[in-house]
């Protein structure tokens, strides 16, 4: 076929000059003939000529994919047209993203762009209105040695897609996970949206949300691949976007924008307030089950109800009010409901809203939440226990709110959580940083939080814990929800 080709071409080229006749033939002919003319220079060590061939081939009418472009970008670097070869792998990497298969080998080829670049002259590679942060990786990559940094050969045309870009060195898998991984995290970077104190909130979040994968995601590599070359990266002053910066922005935007941000639940007709992702100490005191203090990181946001589950809001969704004090009225907290009973409760509640978005908070969602809200006033000013509350329960929010607006998160009633008690669970945590903890299957209780109306004031605690068998029912126990995203 291709023969056939330049038999015409050459019979056509008798009355018309070169360049019309060319232009006259359908793209894909044109291409096909000019790609032979590229491989030739190719073969020839012409790459000036094989590159403004790509040149035209660019320009013509049709679709270029990913391997097109990491050609090109070869081609324009032998060239010594390395801003060329920089856009030409660039669009690479946008067409191909990180699962690319010359992912790796565009990365390196950025880097001896930039040394190329670097040594012809001292402004910035990455201009101001092009902030492709994909750069940061050419910092990764040691300098090639001399005799590496040429390719050996560019493959010709013809040769198996496979083997195109050949002459970079594989990284070794982790390496390469890694890497991958990094450059997600700087995917996050870029696309979050610049803020200031007038910032819709809707922005606000944007950022927060991307900074929070970066650092979700730089801390895996920390974690599971410490002894690869970006791992070491993200641990050195060559390193020009700071973990710790990064981390503190992200955990000042939580305390100034979102713990506490409302959402308003139609099914229940109440408010659940945002717990953002973060990490903390959990434990401490000096009872035994509560020691030692240990790091643990919530990696999944979610909302709390700001008040306990009320006596209409059960009654609404089970049709019956089983709590002791149910003269008390419809906001008063329920209680005298297991730990099964609160299961039965969700279930329901769950097909009421088509979907799974309700479930108890976990021992550590609800420590977390406690640990930002309990106060230093007096106790009396903020929670129902032994000595103000007369021995009875009282309706939701008619204390203080603590926190970013939680109501009775402190007394009034004991709240049932998700985890089974283990005494020795924190022990099994010394030395860890534990994500989203939750013990299930490890004992025949099940824990409750937060003290109640007939337990006194010690009681009324963010680490204090208690359990009970999960089929237990008492008139100072009840619980909250949390639920998931929107």
């Amino acid at each position: 076929m291709l023969r056939l080709l330049f038999v015409l071409f050459h019979l056509v080229m008798v009355s018309c000059s070169e360049e019309n006749v060319v232009q006259t033939l359908p793209a894909d002919v044109q291409r096909d003939l000019l790609l032979s003319e590229a491989n030739q220079a190719i073969e020839e060590n012409r790459y000036d000529e094989a590159a403004s061939i790509y040149d035209q081939i660019q320009k013509l009418s049709l679709e270029h994919g990913g391997d097109f472009f990491a050609r090109y970008s070869q081609l324009l670097f032998e060239a010594g047209r390395f801003e060329d070869a920089r856009r030409a792998v660039l669009k690479y990497l946008r067409v191909e993203g990180i699962n690319g298969r010359w992912y790796s080998q565009a990365i390196l080829l950025l880097s001896r762009i930039s040394s190329s670049l670097k040594q012809k002259s001292q402004t910035p590679i990455f201009s101001k209105d092009e902030p492709d942060l994909e750069s940061i990786a050419v910092l990764l990559e040691e300098e090639p040695e001399p005799e590496k940094a040429k390719m050996q050969e560019i493959p010709t045309i013809s040769q198996p897609a496979t083997e195109l870009i050949s002459s970079a060195p594989q990284k070794e898998d982790l390496n390469a996970e890694a890497k991958s991984l990094f450059m997600l995290a700087m995917s996050n970077l870029r696309s979050m949206p610049s803020i200031d104190g007038n910032s819709p909130r809707e922005e606000i979040w944007k950022r927060w949300e991307a900074l929070r994968r970066a650092v979700e995601l730089w801390e895996r590599i920390l974690r599971d691949y410490r002894s690869t070359t970006i791992a070491l990266y993200l641990q050195s002053p060559k390193n020009p976007l700071s973990f710790q910066m990064i981390r503190r922005e992200m955990e000042e935007l939580s305390r100034k924008f979102f713990m506490g941000s409302v959402l308003q639940d139609e099914l229940l007709k109440t408010d659940f307030l945002l717990l953002p992702s973060d990490d903390f100490m959990m434990g401490g005191g000096d009872r035994e089950d509560q020691l030692p203090s240990h790091r643990v990181l919530l990696t999944r946001s979610v909302y709390l109800m700001r008040t306990e589950v009320t006596q209409s809001q059960w009654q609404m969704v089970m049709g019956t009010n089983p709590a002791w004090f149910s003269s008390c009225g419809p906001t008063c907290p329920v209680e005298r409901v297991s730990h099964d009973d609160v299961q039965k409760f969700i279930g329901l509640l769950n097909q009421k809203a088509g979907r799974e978005i309700y479930r108890l908070p976990t021992e550590a969602e609800w420590e977390y939440a406690a640990q930002k809200s309990l106060p230093t006033t007096r106790a009396d000013e903020w929670a129902w226990y032994d000595d103000n509350s007369s021995g009875v329960t009282h309706a939701s929010c008619l204390k203080e709110k603590t926190g970013p607006g939680f109501c009775d998160l402190f007394g009034n009633v004991w709240e049932w959580v998700a985890d089974d008690y283990d005494y020795e669970t924190y022990i099994g945590r010394v030395g860890q940083r534990v994500e989203d903890p939750l013990v299930l299957n490890k004992g025949r209780t099940k824990v409750f939080r937060g003290g109640s109306f007939d337990f006194t004031s010690e009681y009324l605690s963010a680490r204090r814990r208690y359990d009970d068998l999960p089929s237990f029912k008492a008139q100072n126990i009840g619980f909250r929800l949390v639920r998931t995203s929107p």
